[in-house]
Protein backbone atom coordinates (compact mmCIF):
# COMPACT_ATOMS: atom_id res chain seq x y z
CA UNK A 1 0.00 0.00 0.00
CA UNK A 2 3.04 2.55 1.10
CA UNK A 3 4.57 1.44 -2.36
CA UNK A 4 3.55 3.81 -4.93
CA UNK A 5 3.77 6.73 -2.28
CA UNK A 6 7.44 5.56 -1.64
CA UNK A 7 10.17 8.08 -2.63
CA UNK A 8 12.51 6.80 -5.26
CA UNK A 9 15.03 7.08 -3.38
CA UNK A 10 14.00 5.44 -0.40
CA UNK A 11 12.75 2.38 -2.10
CA UNK A 12 16.57 0.77 -1.58
CA UNK A 13 16.35 1.02 2.23
CA UNK A 14 12.71 -0.04 2.30
CA UNK A 15 13.35 -2.91 0.58
CA UNK A 16 16.47 -3.80 2.60
CA UNK A 17 14.31 -3.41 5.56
CA UNK A 18 12.05 -5.93 4.23
CA UNK A 19 14.23 -8.29 3.83
CA UNK A 20 15.48 -7.79 7.11
CA UNK A 21 12.46 -8.82 8.49
CA UNK A 22 12.15 -12.16 6.26
CA UNK A 23 15.36 -13.14 7.22
CA UNK A 24 14.53 -12.42 10.88
CA UNK A 25 11.35 -14.78 11.42
CA UNK A 26 11.28 -18.14 11.40
CA UNK A 27 9.91 -20.34 8.76
CA UNK A 28 8.48 -22.74 11.31
CA UNK A 29 6.50 -19.80 13.28
CA UNK A 30 3.26 -19.56 12.56
CA UNK A 31 3.32 -16.41 11.41
CA UNK A 32 5.84 -16.62 8.42
CA UNK A 33 3.41 -17.12 5.77
CA UNK A 34 1.36 -14.76 6.45
CA UNK A 35 3.92 -11.99 6.52
CA UNK A 36 5.44 -13.18 3.50
CA UNK A 37 1.90 -13.04 1.58
CA UNK A 38 1.74 -9.15 2.70
CA UNK A 39 5.43 -8.47 1.58
CA UNK A 40 6.26 -10.74 -1.34
CA UNK A 41 4.06 -8.50 -3.53
CA UNK A 42 5.92 -5.41 -3.15
CA UNK A 43 9.12 -7.33 -3.58
CA UNK A 44 7.77 -8.47 -6.65
CA UNK A 45 6.79 -5.20 -7.97
CA UNK A 46 9.92 -3.88 -7.07
CA UNK A 47 11.90 -6.52 -9.43
CA UNK A 48 10.59 -4.24 -12.59
CA UNK A 49 11.30 -0.91 -10.60
CA UNK A 50 12.88 1.34 -12.73
CA UNK A 51 15.82 2.28 -10.30
CA UNK A 52 18.12 0.04 -10.45
CA UNK A 53 19.54 0.06 -6.74
CA UNK A 54 15.90 -0.85 -6.25
CA UNK A 55 15.40 -3.88 -8.42
CA UNK A 56 19.10 -5.11 -7.22
CA UNK A 57 17.62 -5.09 -3.32
CA UNK A 58 14.52 -6.55 -4.43
CA UNK A 59 15.94 -9.54 -6.64
CA UNK A 60 18.18 -10.13 -3.28
CA UNK A 61 15.21 -9.73 -1.15
CA UNK A 62 13.06 -12.71 -2.96
CA UNK A 63 16.45 -14.87 -2.66
CA UNK A 64 17.02 -14.46 0.56
CA UNK A 65 13.04 -15.23 0.94
CA UNK A 66 13.46 -18.56 -0.92
CA UNK A 67 17.05 -19.54 0.71
CA UNK A 68 14.87 -18.33 4.40
CA UNK A 69 11.68 -21.01 3.69
CA UNK A 70 14.62 -23.81 2.00
CA UNK A 71 15.29 -25.45 4.82
CA UNK A 72 15.46 -29.13 5.99
CA UNK A 73 12.44 -28.20 8.56
CA UNK A 74 10.20 -27.22 5.79
CA UNK A 75 10.44 -29.82 2.69
CA UNK A 76 7.94 -28.04 0.62
CA UNK A 77 9.24 -24.37 1.39
CA UNK A 78 10.28 -24.06 -2.11
CA UNK A 79 7.32 -25.32 -3.78
CA UNK A 80 4.75 -23.34 -1.58
CA UNK A 81 6.90 -20.11 -1.78
CA UNK A 82 6.95 -20.34 -5.69
CA UNK A 83 3.40 -20.89 -5.63
CA UNK A 84 2.88 -17.62 -3.75
CA UNK A 85 4.85 -16.05 -6.49
CA UNK A 86 3.06 -17.48 -9.43
CA UNK A 87 0.19 -15.95 -7.99
CA UNK A 88 1.34 -12.79 -8.69
CA UNK A 89 0.68 -13.97 -13.07
CA UNK A 90 -2.93 -13.48 -12.02
CA UNK A 91 -2.48 -9.79 -11.36
CA UNK A 92 -4.54 -7.25 -13.21
CA UNK A 93 -1.57 -5.30 -14.46
CA UNK A 94 1.13 -6.01 -17.09
CA UNK A 95 3.32 -4.80 -14.86
CA UNK A 96 2.25 -7.10 -12.40
CA UNK A 97 2.51 -10.15 -14.61
CA UNK A 98 5.72 -9.30 -15.70
CA UNK A 99 7.39 -8.64 -12.78
CA UNK A 100 6.37 -11.85 -12.02
CA UNK A 101 7.64 -13.54 -14.78
CA UNK A 102 11.28 -11.75 -14.20
CA UNK A 103 11.22 -13.03 -10.54
CA UNK A 104 10.53 -16.37 -11.85
CA UNK A 105 12.98 -16.42 -13.69
CA UNK A 106 15.74 -14.77 -11.22
CA UNK A 107 14.48 -18.00 -8.83
CA UNK A 108 15.06 -20.79 -11.74
CA UNK A 109 18.33 -19.22 -12.01
CA UNK A 110 19.57 -19.54 -8.79
CA UNK A 111 17.85 -22.57 -7.76
CA UNK A 112 18.48 -24.58 -11.25
CA UNK A 113 18.61 -28.28 -9.32
CA UNK A 114 15.73 -27.61 -6.87
CA UNK A 115 12.80 -26.05 -9.40
CA UNK A 116 13.17 -28.73 -12.28
CA UNK A 117 10.70 -30.37 -10.04
CA UNK A 118 8.17 -27.47 -10.24
CA UNK A 119 8.84 -26.93 -14.44
CA UNK A 120 5.52 -29.29 -15.46
CA UNK A 121 3.74 -26.10 -13.29
CA UNK A 122 5.81 -22.94 -14.07
CA UNK A 123 6.54 -23.28 -17.89
CA UNK A 124 3.01 -23.79 -19.34
CA UNK A 125 2.16 -20.85 -16.90
CA UNK A 126 4.99 -18.10 -18.65
CA UNK A 127 4.55 -19.95 -22.24
CA UNK A 128 0.76 -18.69 -22.31
CA UNK A 129 2.38 -15.39 -21.38
CA UNK A 130 3.93 -15.52 -24.69
CA UNK A 131 0.49 -14.75 -26.38
CA UNK A 132 -0.29 -11.48 -24.58
CA UNK A 133 -1.36 -8.10 -26.09
CA UNK A 134 1.43 -6.42 -23.41
CA UNK A 135 4.61 -6.21 -25.07
CA UNK A 136 6.44 -5.82 -21.09
CA UNK A 137 4.65 -9.29 -20.63
CA UNK A 138 5.74 -11.00 -23.90
CA UNK A 139 9.52 -8.84 -22.97
CA UNK A 140 9.68 -10.82 -19.60
CA UNK A 141 8.30 -14.38 -20.69
CA UNK A 142 11.27 -14.31 -23.72
CA UNK A 143 13.72 -13.73 -20.81
CA UNK A 144 12.18 -16.44 -18.60
CA UNK A 145 12.73 -18.61 -21.88
CA UNK A 146 16.29 -17.63 -21.93
CA UNK A 147 16.62 -18.32 -18.83
CA UNK A 148 15.66 -21.76 -18.58
CA UNK A 149 17.32 -22.86 -21.73
CA UNK A 150 20.93 -21.60 -19.88
CA UNK A 151 20.38 -22.71 -16.89
CA UNK A 152 18.35 -26.30 -17.35
CA UNK A 153 20.18 -29.47 -17.72
CA UNK A 154 19.17 -31.27 -20.96
CA UNK A 155 17.44 -34.11 -19.57
CA UNK A 156 15.15 -31.39 -18.17
CA UNK A 157 14.90 -29.21 -20.66
CA UNK A 158 13.64 -31.87 -23.34
CA UNK A 159 10.60 -32.06 -21.97
CA UNK A 160 9.45 -29.15 -22.02
CA UNK A 161 11.53 -27.85 -25.19
CA UNK A 162 8.67 -28.49 -27.80
CA UNK A 163 6.19 -26.34 -26.16
CA UNK A 164 8.91 -23.85 -25.44
CA UNK A 165 9.97 -24.22 -29.19
CA UNK A 166 6.54 -23.64 -30.57
CA UNK A 167 5.67 -20.38 -28.11
CA UNK A 168 9.18 -18.96 -29.11
CA UNK A 169 8.08 -19.21 -32.91
CA UNK A 170 5.17 -16.92 -32.82
CA UNK A 171 7.82 -14.08 -32.05
CA UNK A 172 10.59 -14.74 -34.46
CA UNK A 173 8.65 -13.42 -37.52
CA UNK A 174 8.39 -10.21 -35.38
CA UNK A 175 8.20 -6.71 -37.33
CA UNK A 176 9.91 -5.06 -34.78
CA UNK A 177 13.62 -6.42 -34.63
CA UNK A 178 13.76 -6.35 -30.53
CA UNK A 179 11.83 -9.66 -30.08
CA UNK A 180 13.16 -11.30 -33.19
CA UNK A 181 16.97 -10.90 -32.25
CA UNK A 182 15.86 -12.15 -28.39
CA UNK A 183 14.20 -15.17 -30.07
CA UNK A 184 17.23 -15.70 -32.09
CA UNK A 185 19.68 -15.58 -28.90
CA UNK A 186 17.47 -18.02 -27.53
CA UNK A 187 17.76 -20.36 -30.41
Amino acid sequence: EALPNCHPSAKKARLQVICHVIDALSPSSPTFMPVLRVLLGEVILSCKDSNSRAREAALDCLITAAHTIDTPATPNGLADFLGLVLAGLAGASPHMMSATVVALGRLLFEFPQRIPDLMAELVPSVLLLLRHTAREVVKAALGFCKVSVSVLDQYTLKAHLPSIVLGLLGWSEDSRSRFRLKVRMIF
